[in-house]
């Protein structure tokens, strides 16, 4: 950020540090109101959060994980591999 406010030649009218920090504040509520918007809607199609769930009904042991660690694996690596271009389509 401070390199595109440098090329365009004006003086920002805060610090670039507070500049920085509101960025970063910002991000991270829009991050956080994504994942709440998905987690509610999710529930609607029956694709629900079954972790994050768990953790807050206070009930997350290592059934729940077993449960899904598989399928979570494989689906990060698949992702992950499509992500980075090493699977075509």
């Amino acid at each position: 950020m401070p390199k595109m406010i440098a090329l365009s030649g004006q003086k920002p009218s805060l610090p670039i540090v507070v500049i920085q920090i509101i960025s970063g504040v910002q991000s991270s509520a829009l991050l956080f109101a994504m994942v709440m918007l998905g987690a509610w809607f999710a529930e609607k199609v029956n694709l629900g959060t079954p972790l994050l769930s768990a953790y807050l009904k206070g009930n997350l042991d290592s059934e729940n994980l077993k449960n899904i660690q598989t399928a979570s694996l494989i689906g990060g690596v698949i992702g992950g591999m499509i992500l980075d271009g090493v699977v075509t389509a």
